[in-house]
């Protein structure tokens, strides 16, 4: 594969020899508890065969199994569901999460460790993200508006985290605002809603200094607080480090152009498409989101090659022209009838994230000389010394 076909370039994929991971998990569960746990299950259910981006991608498939259970039951983003279901989902999110940081920690302990299992790893949560902030709306009763909100909350969180690792050189997770706890709440929502019914979140309660709100209310006005507060944290992060390394913080904010300009588009669409958000809102929502997708692995490409950043992708022309037609719609006649233009983007960015993630692991997998799904030779020989106590050679 020649470098500059795909998304690196010869520079990029130099640099992928000389990259080296740097991230900090400050959870309190996983640090206290989980981590044992994680260790065991290694140690008894994860052969050394198993390579780790394939303990990646059945974590994907848990999400998807949820995903799609639910879609079952509930078409759009609200609906109710028979209390197996949300067992079920609760299951499939335990599950990615341990397979999530399994991942990690079969590739140092079979020293398969690499640029793509990075790329790989994030790029899944990126599409987890979208699945489970639509899941989470449809069971929390949202309706559409709120689970559109929702996901540009939960996905601004996720692009500002890997937008201050781009600068820090370094992931931090947050003690409370963490993957782990975070899971763990949704799991243990998703229980409530089991035994309760999920017309439970339709329930109205007293709250002191406000009054009468539904229980869903409550539950988005907490995703609201504890999204703002993150996104306060990592802006102060990236400016502090911008004061002591003597940059500009008015360039750092401009790396953030690009999922400006997703959100600004994507709310435009579904505020001058209310039909279509409200008849087609989970496929509307999923669609959207694999802009974000798309983007959050361009930025993770750009941290781990060394990538240059740009103000803009091609992958929000389709976004840009779907905002255009839909405007033009609502203020004077529609060019194209709505369903079919949502049809024909969805299938547009379906097929361009589909095309990204091959190519994305084709690329770095040439450069890296690794195989991406099976541990090669060299690398199994190296883990069998490496468990063996016998020191690898230098």
């Amino acid at each position: 594969m020649a470098p500059g076909t795909g998304y690196l370039s010869a520079q990029g994929s130099a640099n992928l020899a000389n990259y080296c991971y740097s991230g900090v998990d400050h959870s309190i569960l996983a640090n206290l508890f989980m981590k044992h746990f994680w260790n065991w299950a290694l140690e008894k259910f994860i052969p050394l065969w198993i390579a780790p981006n394939v303990l990646t991608i059945c974590g994907l498939l848990c999400v998807v199994v949820a995903y799609t259970s639910l879609l079952q039951f509930c078409p759009g983003t609200d609906g109710v569901a028979p209390a197996w279901v949300y067992v079920l989902i609760a299951v499939c999110v335990f599950l990615y999460q341990t397979l999530d940081n399994l991942d990690g920690k079969q590739a140092r302990r079979t020293g398969t460790s690499s640029p793509l299992g990075e790329l790989l790893d994030h790029s899944v949560d990126s599409l987890v993200c979208i699945m489970l902030a639509i899941t989470s709306g449809a069971t929390f009763q949202f309706g559409p508006v709120l689970t559109f909100v929702s996901l540009l909350l939960t996905t601004t969180l996720f692009y500002l985290a890997h937008w201050e690792a781009y600068f820090t050189k370094s992931l931090i997770l947050r003690p409370l605002a963490n993957p782990t706890e975070v899971q763990f709440a949704l799991i243990g929502l998703l229980l409530f809603t089991a035994y309760n019914g999920s017309l439970v979140w339709l329930q109205v309660v007293n709250v002191p200094f406000v009054g009468a709100l539904e229980l869903r209310d409550i539950m988005f006005f907490a995703s609201v607080w504890t999204c703002l507060s993150g996104i306060y944290d990592y802006m102060g992060v990236v400016y502090r480090y911008c004061r002591v390394q003597a940059q500009s913080f008015r360039r750092c904010l401009m790396f953030l152009v690009p999922y400006g300009l997703f959100v600004v588009l994507s709310g435009l669409w579904a505020a001058t498409s209310p039909e279509l958000f409200h008849l087609h809102s989970r496929l509307f929502t999923f669609s959207i989101g694999l802009v974000f997708s798309y983007l959050a692995m361009r930025a993770i490409i750009q941290a781990v090659a060394k990538e240059p950043f740009k103000l803009y992708y091609n992958v929000m022309s389709p976004l840009v022209i779907c905002t255009l037609v839909s405007v033009f719609g609502y203020l004077f006649q529609p060019i194209v009838e709505a369903q079919v233009l949502l049809y024909g983007y969805a299938f547009i960015m379906v097929f361009i994230i589909a095309n990204m993630f091959s190519t994305v692991i084709s690329e770095f997998a040439y450069y890296l000389d690794i195989h991406p799904w099976k541990i090669t030779p060299q690398k199994k020989k190296a883990a069998d010394l490496s468990t063996a106590g016998i020191p690898l050679p230098l």
